[in-house]
């Protein structure tokens, strides 16, 4: 009989450590520390499955901690219970599944309760799903051949470029800031003088800059305010067309976090063309943060956390199209699958990808072995600049101009001069290698020569005509 009290006493004091974890786990929750409160709610709903505060508080700690699809069965149970707030997350976790129509139910029926709050983030819902809606409909039909899940650090290592299409990079040559983020790739030409790269020099963000090699280091110049909006624009990638730039950016009214884009350089503006989104696949609900294509292995590869642990991301090799092809015939929930790219098999359509995957690796690596630039970055001139005031007159340095004016002139007209040297170079070597081209090949060069000369000309009267107002001013002085 004495036995019975203390066994009373155990099960009141399990009962009351229990209540004080409980009554802790919801100041932890009403905190912000999930993580911390998520095993106390988890056990709780063994005994508990049906209770709604219980789902909806373990729910909250799913999705918070990134696990969105497993937060939506406790969600929907918060939701019956009429707990406000899981009608809204429940909207962003249709979102991400592309359901637009279960978003907007969820969204109407959390603006019924009349909160006031969200009202940002619906209308963002709201547009995204307009968007998805229309993206959906034009989703491009590709080839994925293989996919690689890598940790974010190592995503450089995974992206074997031919080296005529160039590098990238996190940009050691500019002593770069986060050169380790996904948002600092940097892409430098063949021959190594031209780089561009994002900079945080814009006031909304990250923005996109041009950089040019110069003797003693680099020259940066802004890339045009068509590319370089509100947001974050990064990880750039060019063509060797020299005029086709595809991009990331998280503004431009991205569909979800980063999306990829592409613009077009339009030599008579010298600036870069309205961005285009790229569609579906290829952007998504979730960060898109890089897209590229080795031409001459006609392969591409796409950078994204889709699906992904917070460290991680998935790289995707793909069959670039020369033409756009949108997916025809099929309903909405494979439209969804091939948006998502939930399974690379589903767009094989009876092809031997792992065939293909080897005769891509085997010609790439032949490839490599054989490159060897034609023509390397002409060395910085070691001989004294000279410039003629007058047939008796010659200068060698700014320092010895007596007009400052025409001392500042004479500054911009020697970056003006590496441009026109650098890309004399380069137009040689396009020449020259259309002659040894393909037809193909040959359509691409000859818009890039094509541009070149425009930019070529238009340079050479500019060093001209400066050549000739800092002779005026500096006679002046004399």
């Amino acid at each position: 009989m004495k036995k019975i009290p203390a066994l009373i006493c155990c099960l009141c004091a399990s009962f009351s450590l229990l209540a004080q974890t409980m009554s802790e786990a919801r100041e932890l929750f009403l905190a912000g520390d999930y993580e911390t409160s998520r095993p106390v709610f988890e056990q709780e709903l063994k005994k508990k499955p049906k209770d709604a505060s219980l789902n909806y508080w373990y729910g909250v700690c799913l999705y918070q901690a990134g696990e969105k699809a497993a937060a939506v069965p406790y969600l929907q149970k918060g939701d019956k219970g009429r707990i406000k707030e899981a009608a809204y997350l429940l909207a962003d976790c249709a979102l991400l599944d592309y359901d637009t129509r279960a978003c907007q139910n969820y969204i109407d029926r959390y603006l019924l309760y009349g909160t006031g709050l969200h009202t940002s983030e619906i209308a963002r819902m709201l547009r995204q799903c307009r968007k998805l809606d229309q993206m959906l409909q034009s989703v491009e039909e590709v080839v994925f051949i293989d996919s690689v899940v890598v940790h974010k650090r190592d995503v450089l290592a995974h992206l074997p470029l031919h080296p005529a299409c160039g590098t990238i990079g996190r940009g050691e040559a500019l002593n770069l800031q986060e050169r380790d983020s996904l948002q600092a790739f940097v892409y430098a030409n063949e021959k190594g003088d031209r780089i561009i790269a994002s900079d945080s020099a814009g006031i909304d963000g990250l923005d996109l800059m041009a950089y040019h090699r110069i003797p003693g280091g680099w020259e940066k110049e802004s890339i045009g305010a068509s590319l370089n909006q509100e947001g974050n624009e990064c990880n750039p990638y060019l063509m060797s067309d020299g005029v086709t730039l595809y991009f990331a950016s998280d503004g431009h009214q991205s569909i979800g976090g980063l999306d990829l884009y592409v613009s077009r350089y339009n030599p008579v503006t010298e600036g870069y063309f309205s961005p285009e989104p790229l569609p579906l696949p290829f952007n998504s609900m979730a960060n898109d943060y890089l897209y590229l294509v080795d031409e001459q292995l006609g392969r591409g590869y796409l950078v994204s956390d889709r699906r992904q642990a917070p460290d991680s991301v998935v790289i995707y090799v793909f069959l670039p199209n020369e033409v756009r092809h949108p997916v025809q015939g099929k309903d909405r929930e494979t439209l969804i699958r091939l948006a998502e790219i939930r399974s690379i098999a589903d767009t094989w359509n009876g092809l031997d990808a792992d065939s293909v995957c080897l005769a891509l690796q085997t010609a790439y690596e032949k490839a490599a072995a054989s490159f060897a630039p034609s023509v390397s970055v002409p060395a910085p001139k070691v001989h004294e600049e000279e410039f003629i005031v007058r047939d008796d007159l010659v200068y060698h340095s700014e320092k010895d101009f007596k007009s400052n004016e025409a001392r500042q002139l004479y500054v911009q007209y020697r970056s003006l001069e590496n441009r026109f040297e650098s890309l004399s170079h380069q137009l040689e070597q396009a020449r020259a290698d259309y002659q040894q081209a393909n037809p193909q090949q040959q359509q691409r060069l000859a818009r890039l020569i094509e541009s070149m000369e425009v930019e070529y000309w238009s340079l050479q009267q500019e060093l001209r005509d400066k050549e000739n107002q800092i002779r005026a001013l500096e006679l002046e002085k004399l």
